[in-house]
């Protein structure tokens, strides 16, 4: 709490929405980067205690959404070429097409050239939707996108929004009110790494080249065997999941925001619908895996149910039980577990050249990891 008794959430809790930032009728608030590259609120002397900061964050204030019934469906984009240039079953696609065909707008977070990092955009030309497919993992910086979803609403546009959930819950919060021309659309969250971790990865593996294009789920190989793609001036560099450094990292959960090890949002998700890969499919639809991508499907509202209807003749979609839905992707219910190396992870990272990052946090085996996350669970002893 600052001296104008302005209470927003916690250090721990606060996911960086920028819902407050863009709340702030007098600019009083900055979002600044701490040491781990992660966006916290500044309250600034300009301050004049309106509290309308405090009123749009959604920890603070807690969201429900007005869920009629969660049905999950495994969805396909029946267009080859579509689905290949996304991360799962190219569903997002579909919804943002007919969103800009209605003559509304997209935001969706995009991988930033100039900043090399992934900023939320708008796009309000199906040739820009390219920008803003596939799957980004790091946290996006929101600027100002909530003042700009605002203003198209009050404009009497159609807006689609995609981003995590706290960032979907801090809009809500944002707003305060709800709005029919207003579709709001989250992924399942593992959780975010910071721009620091992104951009020294960016240099350890383009050093003196900068990134054009970057792709985290780049399926070269096939849905399942993933890998990142580093595109430059010159050339694409690709490299497998399993030997990718910043993938093995977030993977292995050492570089989330400390926010997502107790995500506030999951439970009250405010999205119309949510968009996932639709992992274990091989078991409960085998007839639909290609190795080509599988969307998981989630509507939450009926306002999502009838979103899903009007893309549904242009992609394969099977309705399945929510818990089959669920049962390999258990970021859809739950926060990542937080592992014991996270105290240590960022201290290194601002002291360590990324090479050492690599070989201390990334050489180690799967089983060690595992080791340690039985220890820290307290199932074995050391």
């Amino acid at each position: 709490m600052n001296n104008k008794g302005i209470a927003l959430a916690t250090e721990t809790e606060c996911t960086g929405c920028s819902a407050c930032y863009n709340a702030c009728p007098t600019k009083s608030i900055k979002m600044v980067s701490s040491d781990e590259g992660f966006l916290y609120p500044l309250i600034m002397d300009t301050c004049v205690g309106c509290k309308k900061c405090e009123n749009s964050c959604p920890i603070v204030n807690v969201n429900h959404n007005e869920i009629v019934k969660k049905r999950a469906y495994a969805c396909i984009n029946e267009d080859i070429d579509t689905r290949l240039k996304s991360s799962s079953g190219g569903v997002f696609a579909l919804l943002a097409h007919h969103i800009l065909k209605c003559g509304g707008v997209v935001f969706g977070a995009k991988f930033d050239v100039d900043t090399q990092s992934i900023i939320h955009t708008i796009i309000d030309k199906q040739e820009n939707l390219d920008q803003i497919m596939r799957s980004k993992y790091a946290q996006s910086n929101i600027g100002k996108t909530f003042i700009n979803v605002k203003k198209c609403l009050k404009d009497g546009q159609k807006v689609l929004f995609s981003g995590t959930p706290c960032q979907i819950s801090g809009l809500q919060a944002f707003l305060g009110e709800k709005y029919d021309r207003l579709y709001l659309v989250d992924v399942i969250c593992h959780g975010v790494p910071s721009d620091v971790l992104l951009l020294k990865y960016l240099k350890y593996s383009c050093p003196k080249k900068n990134i054009t294009e970057m792709n985290f789920r780049d399926k070269k190989k096939g849905w399942t065997d993933y890998g990142m793609s580093l595109t430059t001036d010159r050339q694409t560099k690709w490299c497998p999941k399993d030997q990718d450094p910043y993938m093995q990292m977030f993977l292995r959960d050492f570089c989330l925001r400390e926010s997502c090890y107790n995500c506030k949002t999951k439970e009250n998700d405010c999205a119309d619908i949510t968009l996932g890969d639709f992992w274990g499919i091989r078991e409960v639809l085998p007839i639909i895996d290609d190795n080509k991508g599988t969307s998981l499907v989630i509507t939450r509202t009926a306002k999502g149910e009838k979103l899903l209807e009007n893309i549904i003749d242009k992609c394969k979609c099977v309705e399945v039980s929510y818990e089959d839905a669920v049962k390999y992707n258990r970021s859809e219910y739950s926060s990542t577990q937080r592992p014991i190396e996270r105290d240590q992870f960022y201290k290194d990272l601002n002291q360590m050249s990324f090479k050492s990052m690599v070989k201390k946090y990334v050489s180690i085996s799967w089983k060690e990891v595992i080791f340690s996350k039985l220890v820290e669970l307290k199932i074995i002893k050391e």
